[in-house]
């Protein structure tokens, strides 16, 4: 499925594109194309007992290049966005998925935004209040006639080794550990009688890291550092689920790398400094059911006007 679109108010809110509202966006394109070339709406697949069901992400790994970060993707910008989705098997789904500023004609800007994702068919939360899924199969009547692809992805195998093992930081050096809750609020962070979508989690990381790097009785960065600090990578599995109600136990790893080369981003107003390496395990407080395992990669970069920030970094660092 292809499309031209706006990132208008519903998107992107007041200002610009976070990792958040792509991951929502794109999931929202990935349901609309499990039903292209029919007639049907998201919400009418379903199984042969009628069951409604839903495409649950397992596994999503998301790329931005450094030359065009997230927050560079303004308000009212048109973006041509792709996703390709394939089945393996009855009920397993392949995705690829691409966002990439365009022209009110289609013509493609800068390198794009990639995802990759695999999901399978559960039955609706609001059927099926388990936080184990219950997979099952849609009745071909119900899903558009996807590619099927004979490889089993590979990202099955890695599901069950990274529950085994976790993710091991091999880059950079160790700056600190920290353990961040939160609270599952309905209707602000859930759907009345729903689950928690999928990019909660990824804000969820994103507030434990913040409240690690900036808050004064953590590490203590100066907080407007916070503007200097780009997602490139994230690789994330999905175990389990919550609800309403669950506290969320978000623990982080962080480690940090110098960057060799300062200009990266292809633009001389501004350095690359350092690298962000993080891994991520979430759990359910109440049950201790593993919710998420994730790592990811960012990039501190830093105006060359407020370059004295690399000296706090530094002083803070080497205490």
């Amino acid at each position: 499925m292809e499309k031209i679109q706006t990132l208008d108010i519903s998107v992107n809110g007041l200002g610009n594109l976070t990792e958040y509202r792509l991951l929502v966006f794109l999931g929202n394109n990935h349901s609309l194309a499990l039903v292209e070339g029919t007639e049907l709406r998201p919400d009418e697949i379903i199984d042969s007992d009628g069951r409604l069901l839903y495409p649950a992400y397992y596994m999503t790994h998301i790329q931005v290049p450094i030359t065009s970060f997230l927050e560079d993707y303004c308000l009212w910008e048109k973006v041509k966005s792709v996703v390709n989705v394939q089945r393996f098997s009855v009920n397993l789904l392949d995705s690829h998925y691409t966002v990439q500023r365009c022209s009110d004609e289609g013509e493609v800007l800068g390198e794009p935004i990639v995802m990759d994702s695999n999901s399978m068919f559960i039955v609706d939360a609001t059927i099926d209040k388990s936080v184990h899924r219950t997979s099952s199969i849609p009745r071909a009547d119900r899903i558009a006639d996807l590619e099927k692809i004979k490889k089993i992805p590979e990202s099955l195998r890695r599901f069950n080794t990274i529950r085994n093992k976790g993710f091991i930081l091999t880059e950079g050096d160790l700056i600190g550990k920290y353990s961040f809750p939160y609270k599952i609020v309905e209707n602000r962070d859930v759907s009345i009688n729903h689950s928690v979508i999928f990019a909660k989690f990824t804000e969820i990381m994103d507030m434990c890291e913040k409240d690690y790097l900036f808050d004064g009785r953590n590490l203590g960065f100066p907080t407007e550092l916070s503007r200097f600090i780009h997602l490139l990578d994230r690789e994330t599995y999905y175990y389990s689920n919550c609800f309403s109600g669950d506290i969320v136990e978000c623990n982080i790893t962080v480690n940090m790398e110098k960057c060799e080369e300062l200009h990266l981003t292809g633009k001389k107003s501004e350095n690359t400094c350092f690298y962000l390496h993080e891994s991520f395990e979430l759990y359910n407080t109440r049950t201790r059911n593993l919710l998420v395992i994730a790592k990811a990669k960012k990039v501190i970069c830093i105006p060359v006007s407020d370059m004295y920030l690399k000296d706090d970094i530094n002083r803070i660092i080497g205490n």
